[in-house]
């Protein structure tokens, strides 16, 4: 009976390996000559592996960095904009000259003035949404106005009237009346200011639980209060006299025009901008697809950024996965620190790239070990004689 093949396979590979180093020390030179070609390839790819590893993860924080001095360069131009805009509503003369009269022609020429300065192309109000308010000098509302429409406010009858729609609580504005300057800034704004004029819905956000935040919020005020960008201008009369406040704002909450902006201008994978350690505004996107509006910072970072004031860089934790990061705080005109403007790209991205480097690599060790080895076999087989 002839024998199973399954059976002659193992006599076969030994009839093979025995013919071929049937030469004394034939196998142990091999062997000898594979191992040390093995250890020296091995750490040869170890080096280079931990080399493009170092490279591309420098590469990486440096993008990243890179990504947020864009970002923060994109950010300032918005403010510019913003104080741009409250510079033109002071320094207009027919706002100027009519902010005092009480006449229906003065009031009218005022909002068409407003509605054509918020229609600059260079604001770019299709896709910004701003707003305007006119305060006389004891910081009420005179007028107010967004880039879709305008409100004229009549002169308040009483004192009580008056308090009702008052907005020279809000500290920027109030600084500005008493010492005659113009001042722009990043401000959180209450949610009773902004429903003087019809902005406290936007700025409404629900928090949401989020992994790794803080037991506490930042500030009580997160959910209700917005984050916006604020510039004032006090108007002046010809001789000077100051007779009210131009303040024009762009809310950040429930508005992703920014972020969105500097994600296609600057190419940055994710941007967002935080009241506090509450998400306002992003497109970091949550494991359902929706945006992360209402999660709330990682309590490390929040650490750092918000109570220490410094920058974060590195790797953090960001909704539900790790990004490669960078925070930077935002501060109001009295320096305080209300907020954070956070770049990011994911990580598993990166690990991906290295995982798929650190194959390449491995694999060609491997090879380069097996094609040692018959190398040697080869000119063992030639040099030495056989038995």
């Amino acid at each position: 009976m002839n024998p199973s093949p399954l059976r002659s396979t193992p006599g076969t590979f030994r009839r093979f390996f025995q013919g071929f180093f049937s030469a004394p020390f034939h196998l142990a030179l091999v062997v000898s000559f594979t191992l040390v070609a093995a250890v020296t390839i091995g750490v040869g790819a170890w080096v280079i592996s931990r080399t493009i590893s170092d490279y591309l993860a420098e590469t990486m924080n440096e993008r990243v960095a890179r990504d947020a001095h864009l970002a923060q360069a994109i950010y300032n131009t918005r403010l510019e904009q913003v104080a741009g805009l409250s510079y033109n509503l002071a320094k207009d003369a027919a706002i100027a000259s009519g902010f005092d009269a009480a006449d229906e022609e003065s009031r009218q020429l005022i909002g068409e003035r407003i509605q054509t300065l918020l229609q600059d192309p260079g604001l770019d109000a299709k896709s910004h949404d701003y707003c305007v308010i006119l305060l006389d000098r004891q910081g009420n509302i005179a007028a107010w106005a967004s880039s879709i429409m305008t409100q004229l406010e009549n002169r308040p009858d009483n004192e009580k009237q008056a308090s009702s729609r008052n907005w020279g609580s809000l500290p920027i504005a109030r600084e500005s009346l008493e010492t005659s300057r113009s001042l722009a800034s990043t401000e959180i704004i209450p949610g009773e200011l902004l429903a003087m004029v019809g902005l406290d819905e936007q700025a409404k956000i629900a928090l949401l639980d989020t992994p790794r935040a803080a037991p506490e919020v930042f500030d009580p005020r997160e959910g209700s209060a917005g984050l916006a960008l604020v510039s004032v201008t006090p108007i002046e009369t010809e001789t000077g006299e100051i007779t009210g406040l131009a303040l024009a704002l762009h809310l950040f909450n429930n508005d992703f025009s920014l972020v969105d902006e500097i994600k296609d201008s600057a190419q940055v994978d994710t941007v967002t901008i935080f009241l506090g350690d509450l998400r306002v505004s992003t497109n970091v996107m949550t494991s359902e697809g929706q945006r992360a509006v209402g999660t709330r910072l990682a309590a490390d970072v929040g650490e750092v950024v918000l109570v220490n004031g410094q920058e974060y860089v590195g790797t953090a934790f960001v909704v539900n996965e790790n990004y490669i990061t960078r925070y930077e705080p935002l501060h109001n005109h009295a320096g305080e620190i209300i907020g954070i403007l956070y770049v990011g790209a994911r990580q598993a991205a990166f690990l991906r790239l290295l995982d798929e480097v650190g194959r390449s690599i491995m694999l060609t060790a491997i090879v380069m070990v097996l094609f040692t080895f018959l190398l040697a076999s080869m000119i063992a087989s030639t040099v030495l004689p056989r038995t």
